[in-house]
């Protein structure tokens, strides 16, 4: 029920390139996640965001970008790399596309520093 309405968000829809945030998910769908759905817990409605962004993460690639180039690993930074349930579902997303998924400090680099990086 609550992942099936965050991933009816229009956000979703629009193609790339995209980029979103706080603006889009930020304190207000927060807020409205928890009075939507008050009836659940919630640790169940954050674990639920959190399935949604992997979910969404894995939609984009394998819509946008694995029918167009094989990709063999995707490198996580920032806050969300220090996620560990965030990062096992996107291993467990990407599993079956033989697409390996490290974070940043897996190759000598920090997450805190992905903007310098890029």
């Amino acid at each position: 029920e609550i992942l099936t309405y965050c991933m009816s968000h229009p956000f979703l829809k629009m193609n790339p390139p995209k980029s979103t945030g706080r603006e889009q998910f930020g304190e207000k769908f927060a807020s409205e996640l928890l009075k939507r759905f008050e009836k659940h817990s919630k640790e169940n409605i954050l674990t639920t965001v959190t399935m949604f962004t992997a979910n969404s993460i894995v939609h984009h690639y394998k819509k946008f970008i694995l029918p167009y180039y094989e990709i063999d690993e995707v490198i996580l930074g920032g806050g969300g790399s220090y996620n560990s349930t965030l990062v096992e579902m996107l291993r467990n997303g990407l599993k079956d596309e033989n697409c390996a998924i490290f974070i940043q400090e897996d190759i000598g680099y920090s997450s805190e520093a992905k903007e310098a990086i890029a």
